[in-house]
């Protein structure tokens, strides 16, 4: 468990060096969109990474 959010926490960190290059450009609307493809990346690999791990599925 403690190696997915390992994982976790660095494509956060590296979605946050992203978006502070968007800041940069003073445009929101492009920030707020990677904000969210931010947050959709997230859901979409919380769940691939448990499976891959084999972690909360019982050893199926």
């Amino acid at each position: 468990m403690f190696v997915v959010l390992i994982i976790e926490i660095l494509l956060i960190l590296g979605l946050i060096i992203l978006t502070r290059s968007f800041l940069q450009t003073r445009r929101k609307a492009m920030l707020w969109t990677m904000v969210a493809v931010a947050g959709l990346i997230a859901i979409i690999t919380i769940p691939v990474l448990m499976v891959i791990f084999d972690l909360g599925t019982n050893g199926w």
